[in-house]
């Protein structure tokens, strides 16, 4: 019989079960057919909806026996099979096309970058399958490393798995074991289980970590960590876990752990704990947030006992909770941030609240109405050991702050005026009794943009000058409390004038300018600390090139004849392996730190002098290097260190990191860290990672 009349005749005997002929086709090489059985040894694949098989020996079986019908198909050798868009490999496969279940004996399949595999594999209709001797792992090869094994595994199809009395084994032998294990295979990113062995401390010896997940369901999962001092006996034990919404609105990171270690010899106490947590949410609106985070840990020493990329949520050592919501007509935030460590120096936003309306234009004049309100209870307190000498801060405020102002178009000059009113209620002030704030604001904006395009690059030039002013405050500024740079108004006329260029090219690969250029001063009037009109004068730059850029600021100190202020960093990408960067900054002790550089309000307010005496004058070099080498596809090197100098009655420091991986197993990755660091010069440890 020809293959084309068997193919016929197969699909006449299929039409019960497909809806048509392309539904179902059969193609071997060189069939035999016999009552009803249609048997190849040179090879053939047979598709079905859902379903595909190849293999070099098939049998497919369309009958009747005792009535009832009897479609199944059976091949081995070579085999390949796609069911419900998964493939599996394995000996042999026994499949009932009636109830659209089957076996695969000896079977293998990938999920997400896991393999997965045992003795049998049960296929099930609705595309769940079960594995019987069933195995784990990240590896592709036929005899990895590292597997999870459970004499049943099921996985539904939504490639949720589940099992029971579960054994992690390496190297063929057993190393955890679990009543059970759940786990989402789509969601899972990472290996169950991860090791540091050891990190090496030249004073504390060598420490041994591993990472383990204890539980796994859907978007949801908890960890566990253990670490071992091997020389003190020291010992430290993490809960983790970590949600994570399906529709991405929802998530919760929290990480506890506990330790009886040390961070240094000479430790005074060898106990400690840190609570981690973080939750937010946004809600269906799109417009409305929450969120709430909270670090409590014992003393700022226990951050280094546990310091892991596998571990930092990012809280930063603080604990608040926010509400957020913002419409087309404005934004109402809401904050609480209490102190829950007693060492710790902060502001407490006992709470804090804030309303912003949405620009409006007045009467169709072209005037614009900016209008901001907040309200708060503040509590400025010290840590505990400077308590009693420092008095605490307390009190509710209120804030008022209301601009007016106008763009005009003179040509190709845009003119906008400003005017405002600052006003500040205090129920409590360093006198004990209520005080108040008023003050006025004004000033403006004056700019241009000129451009020129070629057929080579994009010119724009911007210049600009903004002038921006208060009047002196009702208040003197030592009779009210001082919480943040919020509350620091002194008398202030500023103008800001400069030019700003960019540049760029054609075919370029890169967004980004190829040349940004930023020339600008600052004019001061009136009292103020410094002799001259213009003190200082600043330059930002950028330039972009395809494979190196350099950026950096500098600032002249004109009254001074110095250098306030130098940074400038060169990336470079040498090769496909390799890149380098090195960074160079400077600080002179005329520049102040500042929580908004730009802000000159402190130094009207106070004498120069004064703030150098302060912890405001930090001079300091710092030189900061990086660099990344691939010798193989396989090993890699990471490199970095800092250096600083200049530091006023500080010696020189100096540090360095370097990293050594590469990839033992397609699963397996090896790591060999040193640390250089002032206070612990020989910090040596090896990781072992189990990776996808």
């Amino acid at each position: 019989m020809s293959r084309i009349s068997l193919i016929a005749l197969t699909l006449a005997c299929s039409s019960t079960l497909f809806s048509s002929e392309k539904d179902f086709v059969v193609n071997l090489k060189n069939p035999e057919y016999v009552d009803g059985v249609v048997t190849t040894n040179e090879g053939g694949v047979i598709t079905a909806p859902g379903m595909r098989i190849q293999a070099r020996h098939i049998r497919y079986i369309n009958q009747q026996q005792s009535g009832e019908k009897i479609q199944r198909i059976w091949a081995r050798g070579d085999l390949m099979l796609e069911y419900q868009g998964r493939f599996f490999v394995g000996d042999e496969i026994d499949y009932d096309l009636q109830t659209k279940t089957g076996v695969v004996r000896c079977g293998r399949t990938g999920v997400e970058g896991w393999y997965l595999g045992g003795e049998l594999i049960n296929l099930c209709s609705d595309g769940s399958f079960t594995i019987y001797g069933a195995y784990v792992t990240t590896s592709s090869d036929l005899s990895p490393l590292w597997e999870i094994t459970s004499k049943e595994v099921k996985i539904n199809k939504e490639m949720q798995l589940s099992a029971r009395n579960v054994f992690f084994e390496f190297g063929k032998v057993p190393v955890f074991w679990m009543p059970a294990f759940r786990a989402n295979l789509k969601w899972l990113q990472d290996s169950p289980v991860s090791f540091r062995i050891p990190q090496w401390d030249t004073s504390l010896g060598p420490r041994l970590s591993a990472r383990y997940r204890i539980y796994s369901w859907e978007n949801f999962a908890s960890y566990f960590r253990f670490d071992w001092r091997l020389r003190t006996g020291g010992v430290g034990g993490v809960l983790e876990a970590e949600y994570h919404a399906p529709d991405g609105r929802t998530h919760f990171l929290t990480q506890n752990y506990a330790a009886y270690d040390k961070s240094f010899p000479n430790q005074s106490g060898d106990r400690g704990y840190r609570f981690q947590g973080l939750f937010k949410h946004i809600f269906a609106d799109e417009c409305t947030r929450f969120h709430v985070q909270w670090d409590r840990f014992s003393s700022d020493r226990m951050i280094n006992i546990f310091k892991s990329p596998d571990f930092e949520i990012n809280t930063q050592k603080s604990t608040y909770a926010t509400f957020n919501h913002l419409s087309e007509n404005g934004f109402i935030d809401l904050k609480f941030r209490p102190r829950i460590n007693s060492f710790q120096t902060m502001n407490q936003e006992l709470p804090y609240s804030a309303m912003g309306l949405r620009p409006i234009e007045l009467w169709k004049t072209g005037i614009i109405s900016e209008n901001y309100v907040s309200g708060s209870y503040l509590d400025y307190t010290f840590a505990n050991q400077i308590d009693e000498l420092l008095q605490d801060r307390k009190s509710g405020r209120l804030e008022t702050i209301n601009t007016l102002y106008r763009p005009v178009q003179a040509g190709p000059i845009t003119i906008t005026p400003r005017a405002g009113v600052v006003a500040i209620f205090y129920s409590q002030s360093p006198t004990r009794g209520s005080t108040g704030q008023l003050l006025m604001s004004y000033g403006g904006d004056v700019t241009s943009t000129l451009s020129k395009w070629t057929s080579a690059w994009h010119h724009m030039v911007t210049p600009y000058c903004k002038y921006l002013g208060y009047t002196r405050p009702q208040t003197p500024v030592d009779r009210y409390p001082v919480f943040d740079i919020d509350d620091g108004y002194d008398r202030l006329d500023q103008l800001r004038f400069g030019v700003h260029q960019v540049l760029y090219t054609r075919g370029s690969e890169s967004l980004l300018p190829t040349l940004s250029l930023d020339l600008y001063g600052y004019a001061l009037f009136g009292p103020r600390a410094y002799e001259d009109t213009i003190p200082k004068l600043f330059a930002d730059f950028e330039v972009n090139r395809p494979y190196w850029a350099l950026k950096g600021r500098g600032v002249w100190n004109v009254e001074d004849q110095l250098l306030d202020e130098g940074n400038v960093e060169f990336l470079y990408t040498v090769s496909p392996s390799m890149a380098l960067g090195v960074e160079f900054r400077h600080r002179s002790k005329y520049r102040f730190r500042k929580a908004v550089y730009d802000n000159w309000v402190v130094d009207f307010a106070r004498p120069i002098d004064e703030l150098l005496d302060s912890p405001l004058s930090d001079r300091r070099n710092t030189l900061l290097t990086k660099a990344h080498i691939r010798f193989t596809p396989r090993w890699n090197m990471q490199f970095q260190s800092f250096h600083g100098w200049g530091r006023k009655d500080e010696p020189r420091y100096n540090g360095a990191k370097v990293e050594f991986y590469t990839m033992l197993t397609t699963s397996l990755q090896w790591k060999i860290t040193y640390e250089y660091l002032p206070n612990d010069p020989f910090r040596f440890s090896l990781d072992l990672k189990l990776i996808k």
